[in-house]
């Protein structure tokens, strides 16, 4: 059979029948209780939690210095001398939060909501470290001047994602400034604790701010795109 035969076959039935159920199944989460997940994985990998774990240990440093190299230079190139608040969201073990302070010359809040990930943080006259209860930000209403997310979205699922940003939205000050790093390569089977999506996918989910896309980096096999832009005044 010609591949521009148009018969309706069994197998092209079945597989039709497949690609429906698919669109229909399609936002549906795999049951999984990510702040488990994620609390788990820091006591077993420790700060490795953060990265890809094809990255050993001893590379650490080495990866963070090197995220810092594709992505600062953006995020700099759109500061304004005003901004001084940075909010570092899923801080993780805060390896970028003080770097974060010392960039706009003034002071970070770094969250997440597991306590091991901040107990492994470094101490920083800089930095204030809190932990995310019940979703909520430790921060008042239009009280950060810089929202920093590098690679914490995909860990959020899309039934989640909106109070997340939503408590993003009301922390962040009006013509507030936001930077976020994120996986954006289109997965049809991704593992079950995070979510691969598109840069057009963050632009329409972060609609208070007008993102840009700024710069896309490759960590091992992972495509990872910088979105920056400023919440509405």
């Amino acid at each position: 059979m010609s591949k521009d035969d148009n018969t309706v076959t069994p197998r092209r039935f079945l597989g039709g029948l497949k690609r429906r159920l698919k669109k229909l199944l399609l936002g549906r989460e795999k049951p999984i209780d990510t702040l488990a997940y994620w609390e788990r994985r820091s006591r077993q990998l420790g700060r490795r939690a953060v990265l890809n774990t094809a990255h050993a240990e001893e590379a650490f440093e080495q990866v963070t210095d090197f995220q810092i190299r594709e992505m600062f230079p953006h995020l700099k190139q759109r500061l304004s001398l005003a901004d001084k608040m940075v909010l570092d969201f899923g801080c993780g073990p805060g390896r970028f939060s003080e770097a974060l302070a010392l960039l706009v010359d003034g002071r970070t809040l770094a969250v997440d909501p597991v306590q091991h990930m901040l107990d492994m943080a470094p101490a920083s006259d800089r930095v204030d470290y809190q932990r995310i209860v019940d979703g909520r930000l430790p921060a008042e209403d239009g009280s950060i001047d810089v929202v920093w997310i590098c690679l914490v979205l995909g860990g959020i699922l899309n039934q989640d994602i909106g109070a997340s940003l939503n408590e993003i939205h009301r922390v962040l000050k009006p013509g507030g400034l936001i930077c976020v790093a994120e996986n954006t390569v289109e997965e049809e089977e991704g593992p079950a604790h995070w979510r691969s999506r598109t840069v057009g996918q963050y632009q329409e989910m972060i609609s208070f701010c007008r993102l840009d896309l700024v710069h896309v980096y490759v960590d091992i096999d992972e495509e990872v795109s910088v979105m920056i832009g400023r919440k509405d005044k």
